[in-house]
């Protein structure tokens, strides 16, 4: 018999946050699902790491060579057996063991929808990685909300969601030419075929780093998301307010703080 999910976590180099990512996912009050670590190509030290955990739902591929983040999503994807999928990167982790339960009962109350997130506790790090403060996210929860401003930003953390995986694979998966946004993306092609959703719950945590070039970096990669979905509502103001906020991170880095 299939699993009904399938987590995958794509690796590269980080064998201890990859272990705490895995505990995270095996402490999970649902059990029916696989784990599938796909390795980029790391050192030794990650395959110990995951040989480590005796459990016959884990599933470890190693990249013939270092592909990246989005291609190994895709061979995850393509590799995955379950119903539904779940992303999960090694730095971050799942902090509710009935996160997959939570959302297994929507997706059964509401089989129409296709994705559903969570809310999220992040830990926001300075440009050397110390520690600024914690938040907690307050996304939106319906449908009509986040297609109405699923343009502007990705209202769906990515660690924190599950979608149907025959409809993201009709989509094409991930697109492989895109390294930042590519979680944004997939669920704007997801908001074309059915309904999104967030439940209320914080199941996961992530850092998340704030530094100006990182932001011009994603702001540039969202330009070009925008274009390529121009389709979806207020398309051209999600763009104008973009180009904006690009153009002052352009100038920040420019003037380096002291």
């Amino acid at each position: 018999m299939n699993p009904k999910v399938s987590v995958i976590i794509t690796t590269y180099n980080r064998p201890e946050s990859l272990k705490r990512a895995i505990k995270s996912v095996l402490n999970q009050d649902f059990k029916n699902f696989e784990l599938i670590i796909v390795d980029d190509r790391s050192d030794a030290e990650t395959g110990e790491a995951v040989a480590s955990f005796k459990d016959s739902r884990i599933n470890f591929i190693q990249n013939p060579k270092n592909l990246g983040g989005t291609k190994s999503l895709n061979i995850g994807l393509k590799h995955a057996k379950g119903k539904y999928v779940c992303p999960l990167d090694d730095d971050d982790e799942w902090i509710d063991a009935q996160k997959l339960s939570k959302q297994l009962a929507f997706f059964k109350a509401h089989p129409d929808y296709l994705a559903v997130g969570t809310n999220a506790e992040v830990r926001l790090l300075n440009g050397a990685g110390e520690l600024i403060k914690i938040v907690k996210t307050k996304n939106p929860l319906l449908n009509e909300e986040i297609h109405d401003r699923l343009i502007f930003t990705n209202l769906i953390a990515h660690v924190s969601s599950i979608y149907g995986r025959e409809k993201a694979l009709i989509v094409g998966g991930y697109d492989e030419n895109l390294e930042r946004g590519k979680d944004w993306d997939l669920f704007l092609k997801l908001g074309k075929l059915g309904k999104l959703a967030n439940l209320p719950d914080i199941t996961v945590r992530f850092d998340e780093k704030r530094k100006v070039n990182l932001k011009y970096k994603d702001s540039r990669a969202k330009l070009r998301i925008i274009r390529k979905h121009r389709d979806y509502p207020h398309s051209l103001q999600a763009f104008t307010v973009e180009f904006a906020r690009m153009c002052v991170f352009r100038i920040l880095m420019l003037f380096p703080s002291r």
